[in-house]
């Protein structure tokens, strides 16, 4: 008790509120007790454009010719009919249908992945989701995505 007493009297009052705010931002109440999923299960509808970090479409092999402003532009369409059409039923279709992902060959499925090996804001949204719930438009570095979570 003694030893850790004094390393803490060592520690600032703005190190000691640097260190509270981090902890509460990384460990989460789902962390915390344990009611955070190791894995999700997502398919995805992405769309790329001009500025993706690899502006080629998978399903087509051409190089991408949309602005951000017209790749979002379509996905609110997309996102706008899929909602309409009942999530479970057209999400497939339409990602088989457009999403410029290899996915798309599996209905936009990524099958099931953990933390760290999507990019963050990926990640975070899908993590974010309840089982047969989409995503709103979700900006990467790959392009905008549609998300939906399947388990």
């Amino acid at each position: 008790k003694i030893q850790i007493f004094s390393a803490c009297e060592r520690i600032h009052t703005s190190d000691l509120f640097t260190l509270c705010h981090f902890a509460c931002q990384v460990v989460t109440p789902e962390l915390l007790f344990g009611t955070m999923p190791d894995q999700v299960r997502a398919a995805h509808l992405l769309i790329k454009h001009t500025g993706s970090r690899n502006p080629v479409s998978r399903r087509t092999n051409q190089t991408i010719a949309l602005s951000p402003e017209q790749a979002i532009e379509e996905l609110k369409s997309y996102e706008a009919r899929i909602k309409a059409e009942g999530v479970d039923n057209s999400f497939p279709r339409y990602a088989q249908e457009r999403s410029d992902c290899s996915s798309f060959a599996r209905n936009g499925d990524l099958g099931f992945f953990g933390r760290g090996q999507m990019q963050r804001p990926f990640e975070e949204a899908a993590f974010g989701l309840e089982v047969g719930q989409m995503s709103g438009i979700v900006s990467t570095d790959s392009g905008y995505h549609l998300i939906y979570r399947i388990a």
